[in-house]
C-alpha cells in the first residue's frame, strides 16, 4: 500500500489498532481527534512525524478531556 493521506480515518468512530508499516505517510493530525486508537505503530517510513509514544500520549490527552 502507498497511503499517504489518513483524514478519510479521522470520521472513525472507533480505530482499535493502526500500524503504518512501510508507508510514505506525512502527516498523523487527521487521526489525532481519534479517542480510541490503542495500538498504533509506525516505522521509519514517516518523515518529520511524532514519535508513537507522542501520539499515543496526545490520544490519551483527548480521552481525558472528554471524560
Amino acid at each position: 500500500n502507498r497511503i499517504r493521506d489518513l483524514t478519510p480515518l479521522s470520521g472513525l468512530q472507533r480505530l482499535w489498532a493502526l500500524w503504518i508499516i512501510e508507508n510514505p505517510v506525512e502527516d498523523l493530525s487527521p487521526i489525532l481527534s481519534l479517542g480510541n486508537v490503542h495500538d498504533l505503530k509506525l516505522d521509519g517510513a514517516q518523515k518529520n512525524l511524532p514519535s508513537c509514544e507522542e501520539v499515543l500520549a496526545h490520544i490519551e490527552s483527548i480521552k481525558k478531556k472528554k471524560r
